[in-house]
């Protein structure tokens, strides 16, 4: 990769920007030593710092989904001609399954055409549950998922608790204090705004581009801020479809409660 690319695709990774110097992203470069470099690497085991990392529950999670996406990926493009070509081998589905629940944006694949159906869901379901507190991606991120967790294995364990829903829980090497009801609304309303986006582009997209996965894929995508698409967003779309979109991207940035509280302050 050029200096000055390579300069740039540093930047928009670490902030997790969404966006590329190339038309086609990384798939401009075809090289698969540029994507394992691009992949992430954790900072705990740079420094030497195991413990820290075996402690580190958003990263376990963080893993774990990546780990099962990766197998899961070429096992649902199985019963497709695409997993016979060579735009899909470990590396990319590695790359491109990272870089969408990084929210890092950078694509290595034609996703319309050359992934399967179920795929693409898998990819939207990483872009949903992806990310950590504290980085700069928007969404749900690994932490509310982690006391989402937490929360129902205690109800299931105790069905009726008592008022405080706030227990200490081990995040990261550190117990915080987590309220299982405020990760609950919060996810809640994030999926809420998600599915009303995927009901405005049924209605407002031609009829020929409604296909389920690719308007899954493409409001998730806008609310998580990723930047991956599947060809569905262009810039010949209405403006009713584009406002949708912005509409997603905003309150995906804003996690939904702040949105809720500016809207409640203007009525």
């Amino acid at each position: 990769m050029p200096p000055w690319d390579a300069i740039n695709h540093g930047m928009i990774g670490l902030s997790t920007g969404g966006f590329a110097v190339t038309d086609n992203s990384i798939a401009t470069y075809g090289s698969r030593r540029i994507q394992v470099a691009l992949l992430p690497i954790y900072y705990l085991l740079l420094r030497g710092r195991l413990e820290g990392f075996a402690r580190d529950r958003q990263t376990q999670w963080l893993l774990l989904v990546i780990a099962c996406g990766t197998t899961l990926a070429p096992l649902i493009m199985f019963t497709t001609d695409s997993l016979r070509s060579t735009a899909h081998d470990a590396i990319t589905v590695t790359f491109q399954f990272v870089s969408a629940i990084t929210c890092t944006g950078f694509s290595t694949t034609n996703l319309d055409s050359m992934w399967s159906p179920g795929t693409v869901l898998l990819l939207t379901v990483a872009m949903i549950v992806g990310g950590s507190e504290g980085s700069t991606v928007s969404g749900v991120k690994i932490v509310r998922v982690v006391i989402f967790e937490a929360g129902v294995v205690e109800r299931i364990g105790e069905p009726f608790p008592g008022i405080d829903s706030s227990r200490d829980i081990e995040i990261s090497g550190e117990h915080v204090s987590a309220n299982f009801h405020n990760a609950s609304v919060v996810l809640v309303l994030w999926l809420l705004f998600l599915l009303g986006g995927m009901v405005a582009l049924f209605v407002l997209l031609p009829p020929e581009n409604e296909s389920f996965q690719h308007v899954v894929f493409e409001v998730a995508s806008a609310q998580r801020n990723v930047g991956l698409s599947s060809d569905l967003t262009s810039p010949g779309r209405s403006r009713a479809v584009k406002s949708v979109l912005i509409g997603n991207m905003w309150v995906g940035r804003l996690t939904v409660l702040p949105v809720l509280v500016l809207l409640r302050g203007s009525v």
